[in-house]
């Protein structure tokens, strides 16, 4: 039996997303926000600048969400986004990243100057049910 041996990779996970958030924030009362995203599918790297879209928001400490930009920038491998922040009220921020037409989404939270702490798998599953229900459209 001479036959070829073949490598064989399995991906068990269709498809899988790391998010990270990153705020700035600059004396002017400006923050720049940065929001990595990487995305494999079926264990390959997955164009994130062509199929993932990032939104940022801020949540407040009853779990209600303030979109602050929709669609972030993609530039150099991260979601960008420059805003003034000195007026926002609760600056507990999540980046959601997702995947066009599709549901498969990911979060990243940075609540560095929150005054209270977030968990990401209640953030997650607040958007999840949140998407479920349509997107706040009436």
């Amino acid at each position: 039996d001479d036959g070829e041996v073949l490598a064989v990779r399995c991906a068990n996970e269709q498809f899988s997303m790391g998010t990270y958030l990153t705020v700035k924030n600059k004396r002017s009362g400006k923050s720049r926000f940065l929001c990595e995203v990487e995305a494999e599918k079926y264990g390959t790297e997955y164009s994130v600048k062509e199929y993932v879209s990032a939104a940022l928001m801020t949540r407040s400490e009853a779990g209600e969400y303030t979109i602050l930009d929709s669609d972030m920038i993609h530039k150099r491998s991260k979601f960008r986004s420059k805003l003034r922040t000195d007026d926002i009220d609760v600056q507990c921020y999540v980046c959601m990243a997702s995947v066009q037409n599709t549901m498969i989404f990911d979060v990243a939270i940075n609540d560095e100057s929150c005054d209270y702490a977030m968990e990401e798998v209640t953030v997650f599953s607040e958007i999840l049910q949140w998407m479920m229900n349509g997107m706040g459209e009436e």
